[in-house]
């Protein structure tokens, strides 16, 4: 099975600090049964998934000569501490949506975006986004493309 990772950051796997994020832990546990590409990228936001997510998966079609399987998206963090709201970061994530289905990815799943340090600092309106987004992922998923991953129910503040 291939699987391609693909976002921001916080899909890279990058640390913080004493902590892991974490995809780290995840990635070396796929990749123990599966070739898994991961494609985070820091600083990246969903409005510019869609083009790199499309190059990606030509990518590794045009490499190895086989579709990706299976694909784990997580953004919108770098898109809502930029003011995005949660509506048009959920748009992005519907033409990245359309891009699997284009490139014939069997399986999507979508993860939530976490609490960030901002939403306990007070800065504007990011924690409301946040949720507001998550809610959109999620009742969105219900006769969707794609499976929810909700790792912001999971895991508190980073």
């Amino acid at each position: 099975m291939r699987i391609l990772c693909f976002g921001d950051s916080l899909t890279a796997g990058m640390t913080t600090g004493d902590r892991d994020y974490p995809p780290s832990a995840v990635l070396q546990l796929l990749k123990k049964k599966s070739t898994v590409v991961n494609q985070g990228l820091g600083g990246d936001r969903l409005e510019d998934f869609a083009r790199r997510l499309e190059e990606a998966l030509k990518d590794q079609k045009r490499m190895t000569r086989r579709k990706v399987d299976v694909v784990f998206l997580w953004g919108g963090a770098n898109d809502l501490r930029c003011g995005r709201g949660a509506a048009a970061c959920f748009s992005s994530l519907l033409e990245c949506l359309s891009v699997c289905r284009a490139e014939e990815v069997t399986r999507v799943f979508v993860l939530t975006c976490l609490e960030m340090s901002c939403e306990r600092a007070g800065h504007g309106n990011i924690g409301r986004e946040r949720r507001a987004y998550n809610a959109m992922v999620k009742e969105g998923a219900d006769g969707a493309s794609y499976d929810v991953v909700d790792v912001a129910g999971e895991i508190r503040y980073w």
